[in-house]
């Protein structure tokens, strides 16, 4: 039960703070940039994205990855704090570029991520 109040309380918090979204981008290491830029071409590609959509998508996952690296980087949070949050900001993610997406882009953005998800575990498999 806990979990489940610290994973609706972070998702919310997630929600309200928009304030934080030009901050947030501001932030971001060049690193942050190349890796937002990577993912918005990889999603303009598959999923058919235009206009004004690019843009938008390029900015998301550039705020979600400085607060993926706050998250990671935070000292003050343990193991299983951090894996909460990186849930929460995941869903809180996948909810926002539903307003970006079409329902057609969004459900295929929805199977790029199970096929990229199904790869990551095909590769730690073949670590250990």
């Amino acid at each position: 039960m806990k979990k489940l109040i610290v994973l609706f309380v972070t998702v919310f918090a997630f929600q309200f703070s928009e304030a934080q979204y030009n901050i947030d981008i501001a932030e971001a290491t060049p690193q942050q940039e190349q890796k937002a830029d990577k993912q918005s071409k990889m999603l303009t590609k598959k999923l058919g994205l235009n206009g004004e959509q690019p843009l938008l998508v390029r900015n998301k996952m550039l705020e979600f990855q400085v607060k993926r690296d706050e998250i990671i980087n935070d000292k003050s949070l343990n193991k299983q704090e951090k894996v909460e949050n990186l849930k929460a900001l995941k869903i809180n993610r996948l909810k926002e570029m539903q307003d970006i997406l079409t329902k057609a882009q969004y459900n295929q953005l929805l199977k790029v991520e199970e096929k990229m998800r199904e790869k990551r575990a095909k590769k730690m498999k073949k670590k250990m």
